[in-house]
């Protein structure tokens, strides 16, 4: 079987792909960190008002209620940053993809038991599969990872069945971690 794949990125799948990348981020452990965060600040200053203003002086439900107010606050805060964020996406990704001419130009890809290679007009990478942080399969794609941010994207639809899963076994092969929704 041949190993390798040619594809080139249209606008509809450059913004699959950052649909999905905002999904694994949204699902990782730092958008959880910085939602705790968050939620610790609003509760602390939410406290630090129901203590200062002493208009219910000696009545502890008004501090606890204020300790839950936090949270509440920080999940309504982060969810309208994401609506912001989602809304503001496909214009984002189509200025993106409009200047970005080396992501428009046709691209092949290889890839053996040890290592991926990616080729276009502009240039090439090479990693061997262990070298990818991680891996997410979702929305007619794959991305490999080669930091929380930096991916290259590969069109299922340019790839066989057998293909498809000679990379994920390549990728698990090599221990990367697989993230976001499962195909």
């Amino acid at each position: 079987m041949e190993r390798q794949a040619s594809f080139e990125i249209d606008l509809a799948t450059h913004m699959n792909a950052q649909r999905l990348h905002q999904h694994v981020q949204l699902r990782s452990k730092r958008a959880l960190r910085g939602y705790l965060i968050l939620s610790a600040v609003y509760s602390v200053l939410f406290v630090g008002v129901a203590m200062l203003s002493g208009s219910r002086q000696g009545d502890p439900w008004w501090i606890v209620g204020a300790l839950f107010a936090g949270p509440v606050v920080g999940a309504i805060v982060c969810g309208l940053m994401q609506l912001v964020h989602g809304w503001m996406l496909p214009r984002r990704i189509t200025r993106v993809h409009a200047q970005h001419h080396a992501l428009r130009d046709p691209m092949r890809i290889a890839w053996d038991d040890s290592q991926f290679t990616l080729e276009g007009e502009s240039g090439s990478t090479r990693l061997a599969w262990g070298r990818f942080v991680q891996w997410a399969e979702a929305r007619g794609m794959i991305l490999l990872y080669q930091t929380d941010n930096l991916f290259n994207l590969i069109p299922e639809a340019t790839l066989s069945a057998e293909q498809r899963g000679e990379i994920v076994a390549a990728l698990e092969g090599a221990g990367v971690k697989r993230v976001g929704p499962r195909a």
